[in-house]
């Protein structure tokens, strides 16, 4: 076979497929030669890759074609050799073969197929020549000369392909194959025919050596490595052996001819130098002369190499950018550093030679830093570690991943023998597998024979015992090398790992002098605990464990003491806490699965010995869950629990294979221990920053119960001292602070004392960026504890602190810089920079009255002080400042006699800051720059703001100079501007004389990115959450980004020469979008003055410069362009004054406004239409002024300047607007004749004057009150109210609107009113659809009226043609509803009176649904029942006379269907779907619930109006019947009589129920489980037996009753999904119909609308709103998910959702709130969730998964502590009764109440339930301050509409909070109405509270809460509503009439039903009622009485609660009455005043 081969494959007539078969056959041989030597057939990777040429597709292909055809011999070629396994090859066809496969390797040319051919050859040689195999083959080597020499011909053909010449092959592959033959071979073959290989080849060598070839220099490295390595010596010395002194000498000539010819030319050939240091890195590792020959032009190309590098990646940050000549010019650096990182460069030399020590560590540190390339950081990484290891070293350190790609150079120091670690991590699996090949490629070290020759000589040696380089040097290189790869190189994975194994070596050594370098280089430590690789992080917390403790305690001691944290620099450290944290657990190996059960068994302090007993028992229970498993498996019926698709793979399963699987879980989870869970921990918490903060705070506090107290106090010292500390300062700038997550632990920590000093808690907030935190803290400081008694002797009783440093009790003080800081004075400041006003405030009103008497007492505030802050907070600031300055006055006398105490001086200093804050609210720079420059101030940081608003120049450099030096940092942005505007001002003043170069020379440019930049660095340290703090910012880039618009045009403008049209025209874009880009109305005045002064000055500079300009040019159309834009300019000046003005009156400040309308006036020209507004302006101010002061002369002054101003020019608009001011002023003067004249002119002149139809309107009206009889008036009032609201202001439509419908209810049987909507709707004129939605409520009721029934059915049908929805739904509702209340009549029950509406449709036959007569009406296609006349037969119920009402509502629905039929039908699917859903047979036990909860509170109200007598109460005859109503219909919502068996009842139910409440009344009836448990709740509620008859039998047997059904409701499952009866719901699409949900139509359209796409099957069953509900999900068009309630209260559906009014009065307000400024500030708006009538007991809530009732709170908190909810109750009638024992015939005492509410407080309810709730709930601060806030002023309006409209009293489970936001919501309230119809009053009073402010309530918001933001927004709504007191008195008759209205109809209906309403159930006294005198008909003047009452009482209290005197007010009143434990303890203990 060898001989055939070599004659197909030597010979040169054969084709290339017979040479390929050679090297087939050949290669067979090798591998049967391989099989007897019983070898694997392992090419491995053949020859290194560094020199080879990439393979083409097709070489690729070919070799993979080898690959198969090999494989596919291999079981022949095995099989062929197994009988010849003893049989040895002769040496001739050994020397043959490998002779054979080398010339073969050599002759197919350099076509690229066969190269890949020849290096296959070159790769079967090698094996065949395996030390295994056949070593010692004769390879014949010198003919490859001829291979060698043709490197000459290659240099002439790479000549021409670079001219560009076609077809000039290079032959450098087959000289780098040859050179790489040489380099596998000589160490292989014999010394001696080696040498005499080299010597016939040393010419060829030479000359290839001088080749500058890249791919030839590699592979020319490779072989003189190789050779040098067998080979060391100095030729010299003459140590080596001669056949090699001339190749050496010759190779050391070429080398130092390369450096010196780059060194000499500029710039140097790459290449050249690249081939160059090639050969010189092969041979300075063996020939120790070359570098003490090459040491100085060595390093001087190493610089110039450096430098090049640096220059060319100047050029791009791409580094494939800068390839040069075949490889990148960053592999040239890398050569070079593998060259100088030797020892001989580095080492200090004996003298006179020179050192180049320090100028290689400078160009290896600029490498680092500038260096883009991520190879050279790579080549630095891998000479590091070089450094790093020494011979010795090496083998003593447990290495990471293999970064070293040469020779290891010298260790920096050489440690002594040391032992391995057995425990020492191995190299992570996750390298890149790229290492491991470059392994097996190089050549192993043990391979050939060793020679003496390859020891190092004595000079190495000699070298290598000098101080290379020190650990303080590399350690600095390797911090620079961290920060460059953090910040250039973050996402380099296989970077970082190298890196971090050199991190490793370092930290892994024993080596006690490398001791100072892991100290430096603890943040490189750090960087490996943070590391992305999860092995790498393993090995470093090895490390970290190794020399830490291993008891928690003292870890969590040495995280605050011992860790340098500055080194993490930007890294959230929390993980490694967490880790070190959890590592120290005593019970790693413990089975996971029964420690998931128990917590604590994971903790770090947890008890070992459990472990044996909890795994036996996790065994028992697995084993028994086993074999209950496979009995449930074996059943026939299967498991219900187990999915359809689970139970088809089943099936396919047998049992044993199930149970197999079973126990292999089992075992598996048995091996699970918990250090897997740990360690899982371990890298969640890296990679998830929030999980590692809320696994710390959640892991401290359960460690700090188990602490000892010695151990508490320990580390409590520690803690605070870690808190203080600069170490953690780096870290601030996070998102997630490490420090914030340390302080939310050891807070929660039961019982700790950590007591801060108020100046220390203050840096920490202000510098730590622990804003809320710190707040949170000093309020802790600054109240007194719970159980303190304040004003006894002795201090604070109960407060015992430990552990604080001399912070024993009471407020703590620090004295700095010489002032007594106060903890309150602490607090306020940091209120104060949070941007938290009102708290603020509220610190300085409560100061010196929560502190204990016997402390020495503060002074208290002066009252005047207190009232400026009080009216600072409201906007009153001219108020303001009169009592600021009363206080100052005050101040000065009493310092005369005496010296002031140092507890005033904060009080002073806050005094003087508020003064000047108030002064920049008013605009007074005048008033403010003398207070600057008073001696007893001299702020020039004040002075300089103040000075360029005057144009102070002349002082401006003066006082900046001295505001430089004394400038604080809150400061710096009011400094930075004025530096900039006076800049800009200069140069602007100028004019035309400065060139435009001049703005950069004045450094404008640059002072306003120095802004720009510290506004930016401001930003990052304030709150990461918004914030009030967050809002001078904002100001102040408003500014800076109008300073920056007008750089990028004024140099372009300043010059004539470059002056185009452009930016002509982007100057006057700019200057237009300054007139629309103005600051809100709620903003800060002072604000807007700093706009609107800066655009002021600016613009007049500009107008200045460009009509310089214009002079200049000469082209036309740029002179035409800057004609008009000084008057353009001017008109925007004038337009922000005006828009400042409004400001200023809408925020109450008349006065100021007047005087900004003035600066008007110094205007040059001013344009008509400015002229206009100016006039109408100062109109409008004289009216206010008027308001406020009532002078006449205000009026008088707004009337001359209408009479003096020239009216030719104005438009029939502007002529309107006067005459409307006229009627104002002579309105307000009471002159009624011309006020009718001038709005008659007004809307003559000008039809579309709109707020004059409105004026025009409110005439009437007025005239109407005077006379009321004449409803002319109110026609004509209603007139022109209709054309007022087609406004396109959504305020005056509203309120047109709400006139128009109040004004409805006016009109009598004349229908005179109605006559005036049907004329304007025969004129075209009506109420614009989006404005009168909203009242669609009342415009059904006043369908109920014959008299204006028509106009209320017009607009209804009006609406529907855009708004069907809400129409119909309402409509629909309604509807079903008066036939149910008509019908009940016959069916005696009201509570089954409200669905029976329902019934007709499904049991009424076809061919009796026709109308026959005029007083009967079908209902439309879509409404489910007829109306038919009344039968004269039987009376069964099934058909009722229909009523005008009835028929007006088919009616409007008719005409809806006409319409919009698809989407009728849609949504009365959807309806009847919703109410099957709540008629669900399964719910009967719900509904049942439901009027057992409304029974026990009616029996809860009876007792405590008894409460003298509880014990004897009796039930009342109301409340018998309402038990005997839900007996007798007991869940199934039909009321049967007494004896009715199933058959009469099914009888009925067929008669009268619908289709869904006749299906589960019968399946009910038919369930003996259900029967029986009627028969038992029957006996056990008889109404006929004594006992049943008193109150407190009947409340515990309804609490048994109730606790037994909420445990059945609790026991079904909590979500369900809709079924194939629910089809309709399931397979609804927004391509079925366009469906809407209405909801807050107060605002604009669609705003508050849900549009459905899609409705979820999923329906979950929750407890809300005192029922059971079902919540469904829809999808709207935005892909949102909004759930929504199924809310079904047929207990309470008589009630006519009277609480959808007071929700519809809230939505009315929510405007009026956001008008006003200080309401609009503080967010003040009323919840309102969108809900939808479906039925007239059912309906759809909009819910929010979030959302919590407060009695929800208190009931996991009686859960937890085993107490029934109401044994509160039970204890304070118990009190009661124990009272009654002692006087039986005396009311219970003030005292006695008082004492009872303070046992229940103190024994059952505390008052930090709520608090300990919320707090919980928000583990961070910044989340719970802001929901405590927002919740504060949420319950504030709401506490202020309960206490005005008289809403019913606010019971715990009315008030819903939605934890993500704060608000608060409360449905539930209603009108509170006495059976007279009056507002109720409770026995002439109002209720001992007027609202909701319990003690849990009160501890929750604080005291500075209650005094701050909760008054401020109560008196800010209260001024709100009665500055728009019109408004709101229009909304509120509208709707308090409309409640009258349903109140007057539902009574006279439902007369003879005892049970009807909750007023019934009061059970007055004949005598005390006033039944003479109730409203029986809509036109009875009693009604129109009741309505004027109940309104005249509302606005009287209004008025009350809205006067404001700055300190006391009538809400702080209020507020000291609800929080009265006086008042408190006398209301109904159902009520929970406890809570």
């Amino acid at each position: 076979m060898w001989a055939g081969a070599q004659k197909l494959g030597l010979s040169s007539a054969t084709s290339l497929d017979f040479k390929r078969t050679a090297v087939e056959v050949i290669e067979c041989i090798v591998f049967w030669e391989a099989q007897r030597k019983n070898l694997e057939v392992d090419y491995g990777d053949g020859i290194a890759d560094i020199g080879a040429a990439p393979l083409t597709a097709h070489g690729q292909a070919a070799a993979l074609q080898n690959q198969l055809l090999a494989r596919k011999r291999s079981t022949i070629m095995q099989a062929a050799s197994k009988g010849e396994s003893d049989k040895q090859l002769e040496p001739r066809v050994v020397d043959g073969i490998a002779n054979t496969l080398l010339r073969l390797a050599f002759m197919f040319g350099e076509q690229t197929a066969t190269e890949s051919l020849g290096r296959k050859c070159i790769k079967v040689l090698k094996f065949f020549m395996r030390r295994d195999m056949h070593v010692n083959a004769d390879l014949k080597l010198q003919w490859l000369d001829r291979i060698l020499l043709s490197i000459d011909s290659a240099a002439n053909k790479q000549a021409l392909q670079d001219q560009g010449q076609p077809g000039a092959h290079t032959p450098f592959s087959s000289v780098c194959l040859a050179l790489e033959a040489l380099t596998l071979f000589i160490p292989v073959i014999t010394r001696t025919s080696a040498l005499a290989v080299i010597q016939d080849l040393s010419a060829c060598l030479i000359k290839v050596a001088q080749c500058y070839n890249a791919r030839v220099a590699k592979c020319m490295n490779q072989l003189l490595s190789a050779i040098c390595e067998i080979w060391a010596g100095d030729p010299v010395n003459r140590t080596l052996p001669p056949q090699l002194d001339n190749l050496y000498s010759q190779i050391i000539k070429v080398i130092h001819d390369g450096l010196v010819e780059y060194q000499r030319t500029s710039p140097g050939s790459q290449v050249h130098i690249f081939c160059t240091l090639m050969l010189l890195k092969a041979t300075i590792a063996k020939i120790p002369s070359i570098i003490e020959r090459f040491l100085t032009l060595l390093a001087n190309v190493t610089k110039k190499i450096v430098e090049e590098h640096l220059n060319m990646n100047k050029l791009g940050a791409n580094p494939a950018a800068n390839m040069q000549d075949g490889f990148v010019s960053a592999e040239l650096v890398v050569i070079a550093l593998d060259v100088i990182k030797f020892p001989g460069f580095l080492s200090v030399p004996v003298p006179p030679q020179t050192s180049h020590r320090g100028a290689i560590l400078g160009v290896i540190g600029d490498l680092i830093a500038r260096s883009l390339d991520v190879r050279v950081h790579r080549a630095l990484i891998r000479i590091f570690s070089d450094w790093l290891s020494g011979p010795e070293r090496s083998k003593t350190v447990a290495s990471g991943p293999s970064t070293s790609g040469g020779r290891a150079g010298p260790a920096i120091i050489t440690p002594k023998k040391t032992k391995k670690k057995k425990d020492e991590p191995e190299q992570p699996e996750s390298e890149a597998g790229g290492k491991r090949k470059k392994k097996k490629a190089a050549p192993k070290a043990d391979q050939g024979p060793s020679s003496s020759s390859s020891q190092p000589s004595t000079s190495q040696q000699g070298v290598d015992e000098l101080q290379l380089i020190t650990p303080r040097e590399l350690g600095v290189l390797i911090l620079k090398l961290q920060v460059q790869i953090e910040k250039k190189f973050s996402d380099d994975i296989e970077l970082q790992s190298l890196y971090t194994s050199m991190i490793y070596k370092v930290f892994s050594s024993d080596d006690p002098k490398l001791q100072d370098m892991q100290q430096r280089l603890m943040n490189a430590w750090l960087y490996g605990m943070r590391h992305p690789d999860p092995d790498w992080r393993k090995k470093f917390y090895k490390l970290y464990e190794r020399n830490f403790p291993d008891n928690a305690v003292d870890r969590l001691n040495c995280l605050f003491t011992s860790i340098h944290w500055d080194a993490c620099q930007f890294t959230n450290y929390i993980s490694f806490c967490v880790n070190s944290l959890l590592g120290a657990a005593e019970n790693l190996q413990n089975p996971i699965a029964p420690c998931l059960h128990n917590v604590k068994l994971i903790l770090p302090v947890s008890a070992p010995q459990l472990a044996e007993s909890l795994q036996h028992h996790s065994e028992h229970s697995v084993r028994t869950s086993h074999l209950s498993m496979l009995e449930s498996l074996s059943d026939d019926n299967g498991s219900p629990e187990i999915s359809s698709d689970e139970t088809l793979k089943l099936k396919e399963l047998s049992i044993g294979t199930i149970v197999e699987r079973v126990f292999k879980l089992n075992d598996m989870i048995k091996a699970t221990t918990v250090s897997h869970f740990i360690e899982g921990c371990f890298q969640l918490c890296h990679t998830r920053t929030q999980l590692a903060n809320d696994m710390w705070v959640l892991i401290v506090p359960q460690i700090w119960k188990l602490l000892s107290q010695e151990q508490r106090d320990q580390l409590v010292v520690n803690y605070k001292q870690y808190l203080m500390t600069l170490s953690h300062s780096a870290q601030r700038d996070l998102v997630h602070f490490p420090i914030q997550a340390m302080w939310d632990a050891m807070s929660k920590c039961e019982g700790i004392c950590l007591k801060l000093h108020p100046m220390s808690v203050l840096y920490l907030g202000e510098r730590q960026n622990l804003w809320y935190r710190s707040a949170m803290h000093l309020e802790d400081l600054a109240l007194p504890p719970l159980n303190a008694t304040v004003g006894q002797k002795g201090g604070t009783k109960g407060s015992q602190h430990s552990g604080g440093e001399g912070d024993a009790a009471g407020v703590m003080n620090q004295l700095v810089h010489g002032v007594l800081w106060s903890t309150e004075e602490c607090l306020q400041k940091m209120y104060a920079v949070l941007g938290e006003e009102d708290f603020s405030a509220a610190v300085w009103q409560l100061r010196g009255t929560l502190t204990p008497k016997s402390e020495p007492q503060v002074p208290r505030p002066m009252l005047d002080f207190r009232s400026a802050l009080g009216f600072e907070r409201q906007g009153m600031y001219f108020e303001a400042k009169e009592s600021f300055e009363k206080a100052m006055d005050t101040f000065m006398v009493e310092c005369r006699d005496k010296p002031a105490h140092e507890s005033g001086f904060g009080e002073l200093q806050v005094l003087t800051e508020r003064y000047t804050d108030i002064l920049k609210e008013l605009n007074q720079w005048p008033a403010m720059y003398n207070v600057a420059i008073s001696e007893g101030v001299n702020n020039p940081c004040m002075a300089l703001e103040s000075a360029w608003h005057q144009d102070l120049f002349d002082v401006i450099p003066v006082l900046m100079a001295s505001a430089d030096k004394q400038c604080p940092p809150r400061e710096e942005l009011n400094m930075g501007f004025c530096k900039s505007y006076y800049a800009l001002q200069k140069v602007l003043k100028v004019g035309m004389l400065s060139l435009p170069n001049t703005y950069k020379e004045e450094g404008v440019d640059r002072m306003v990115e120095v802004l720009q930049q510290c506004c930016i660095k401001m930003w990052k340290q304030l709150p990461r959450v918004g914030s009030g703090a967050h809002r001078p910012l904002i100001e102040m880039a408003t500014r800076v980004a109008d300073l920056k618009e007008l750089l990028n045009f004024l140099p372009s403008i300043h010059s004539p020469q470059s002056c185009t049209v452009q930016h002509v025209l982007q100057l006057k874009n700019l200057v237009k979008n300054w007139k629309v880009r103005v600051p809100a109305q709620a903003d800060d005045l002072r604000f807007w003055g700093e706009i609107a002064d800066f655009r002021e000055k600016v613009l007049t500079h500009v107008v200045n410069l460009a009509s310089e300009v214009q002079h200049s040019i000469v082209a036309n159309d740029v002179t035409n362009s800057l004609a008009t834009f000084p008057i353009l300019s001017i008109h925007t000046i004038s337009q922000n004054y005006f828009s400042f003005s409004r400001a200023a009156r809408a925020q109450q400040l008349p006065r100021f406004a007047s005087d900004i309308l003035n600066r008007v006036q110094s205007l040059p020209v001013v344009p008509l239409m400015d002229c206009f507004e100016r006039v109408k302006q100062y109109v409008q101010t004289c009216l206010a002024l008027f308001d406020q002061s009532g002078e006449q002369k205000e009026l008088q002054l707004g009337l001359d300047a209408i009479d003096t101003v020239t009216t030719t020019y104005f438009t029939k608009e502007m002529h309107a607007e006067l005459y409307m001011l006229k009627s104002q002023i002579c309105s307000r003067m009471g002159n009624m004749d011309d006020e009718h004249r001038f709005i008659s002119t007004a809307v003559q002149t000008y039809e579309n004057c709109f707020e004059g139809w409105m004026r025009y309107g409110d005439y009437y009206s007025a005239r109407l009150q005077a006379e009321p009889g004449d409803l002319m008036l109110a026609k004509q009032a209603v007139t022109a109210y209709i054309f007022g609201s087609r406004s396109p202001i959504d305020a005056v439509a509203r309120e047109c609107c709400a006139k128009v419908v109040a004004l409805l209810n006016l009109d009598d049987s004349t229908r005179t009113i109605s006559a005036g909507i049907e004329e304007a709707v025969q004129c075209t004129f009506i109420i614009p659809n989006s404005v009168l939605v909203f009242w669609i409520p009342q415009l059904i009721h006043l369908m109920m009226r014959e008299e204006t029934a028509e106009a209320a059915c017009t607009m209804l049908i009006h609406v529907a043609k855009q708004n069907p929805q809400p129409v119909f739904l309402h409509v629909r509702t309604y509807y079903y509803q008066m036939k149910a209340v008509h019908t009940s009549r016959d069916l005696k029950s009201p509570m089954g009176a409200a669905v029976v509406g329902l019934a007709h449709e499904a049991k009424t036959p076809a061919n009796k649904r026709r109308r026959q007569g005029k007083d009967t009406v079908n209902a439309p296609s879509v409404a489910p029942t007829a109306v038919e006349p009344e039968s004269h037969g039987e009376g069964d119920g099934s058909t009722i006379r229909a009523t005008p009402f009835i028929n007006n509502c088919v009616r409007v629905m008719k005409a809806i269907s006409d319409t919009q039929p698809t989407v009728c039908n849609a949504l009365e699917n959807f309806a009847n779907q919703i109410f099957n859903i709540s008629m669900a047979p399964e719910r009967w036990y719900e509904e049942l619930h439901a009027h057992l909860i409304q029974a026990l509170k009616r029996c809860y109200a009876l007792a405590f109006d008894n409460k003298e007598q509880v014990m004897h109460a009796k039930m009342t005859p109301s409340m018998l019947q309402y038990m005997t109503t839900i007996v007798r219909s007991f869940g199934t919502g039909v009321y049967q009589e007494p004896g009715s068996g199933a058959s009469s009842a099914s009888k009925v139910l067929g008669d009268v129920a619908s289709e869904a409440i006749t299906k589960r009344a019968q399946n009910l009836l038919s369930s003996a489980d259900y029967m029986k448990l009627k028969k038992d709740f029957c006996k056990e509620f008889d109404m006929s037996l004594d006992s049943n008859k008193l109150v407190q039998t009947m409340i515990s047997k309804l609490k048994k009753w109730i606790r037994s059904l909420e445990k059945q409701i609790r026991s079904h499952t909590t979500h369900s999904y809709l079924d194939v009866n629910y089809r309709p719901l399931i397979n609804f699409t927004n391509l079925t119909a366009d469906m809407e949900l209405p909801g807050d139509y107060s605002m604009q359209r669609n705003y508050h609308v849900v549009k459905v796409v899609q409705i979820l099957p999923r329906m979950d069953v929750v407890f809300k709103h005192n029922l059971v509900c079902h919540r469904l999900y829809f999808v709207n068009n935005v892909g949102e998910i909004v759930p929504y309630l199924i809310v079904a209260d047929n207990s309470n559906n008589l009630q006519g959702r009277k609480e959808e009014r007071i929700l519809q009065m809230f939505m009315a307000m929510n405007p009026i709130l956001d008008d006003f400024p200080e309401a609009s500030r503080r967010a003040l708006k009323y919840y309102v969730p969108r809900i939808t009538p479906v039925a007239p007991a059912v309906r759809l809530m909009e819910d929010s998964q979030t959302s919590i009732c407060l009695f929800d709170i208190y009931k996991k908190y009686t859960d937890k502590k085993n107490i029934d909810t109401d044994t509160p109750i039970m204890k304070f009638y118990e009190k009661l009764v124990a009272n009654a024992h002692k006087a039986p015939a005396a009311i219970a005492p003030q005292a006695t109440l008082r004492d009872s509410l303070k046992e229940i407080q103190a024994q059952m309810v505390p008052l930090r339930v709520l608090k300990d709730h919320f707090i919980k709930l928000y583990p961070s601060c910044d989340e719970y301050f802001l929901f405590r806030r927002t919740m504060i002023r949420s319950h504030a309006i709401l506490c202020l509409a309960e206490y005005l409209l008289r809403l019913t009293k606010t019971t715990p489970d009315m008030m819903y909070v939605y934890t993500e936001t704060g608000v608060e919501g409360i449905y539930s309230y209603t009108f509170d109405l006495d059976s007279n119809g009056e507002l109720s009053t409770e026995n002439g009073g109002r209720r001992p509270v007027p609202f909701r402010l319990t003690g849990n309530l009160t501890e929750l918001f604080t005291p500075y809460g209650i005094h701050g933001p909760f008054h401020h927004s109560m008196v800010a709504a209260a001024r709100a509503l009665k500055q728009n007191e019109e408004k709101f008195k229009a909304f509120l008759k509208a709707i308090f009439f409309d409640e009258l209205t349903y109140w007057m109809v539902f009574r006279k209906e439902m007369s003879g039903s005892i049970a009807f309403s909750e007023a019934s159930i009061k059970d007055s006294e004949p005598g005390t009622s006033k039944q003479a005198n109730l409203p029986t008909s809509f036109s009875d003047p009693n009604l129109q009485a009741l309505v004027a009452k109940g309104v005249k009482k509302i606005l009287h209290d209004l008025n009350e609660v809205s006067q404001f005197s700055g300190h006391d007010s009538a809400i702080m009143k209020l507020i000291h009455q609800a929080k009265s434990p006086d008042n408190l303890c006398r209301m109904d203990p159902s009520w929970h005043p406890w809570l």
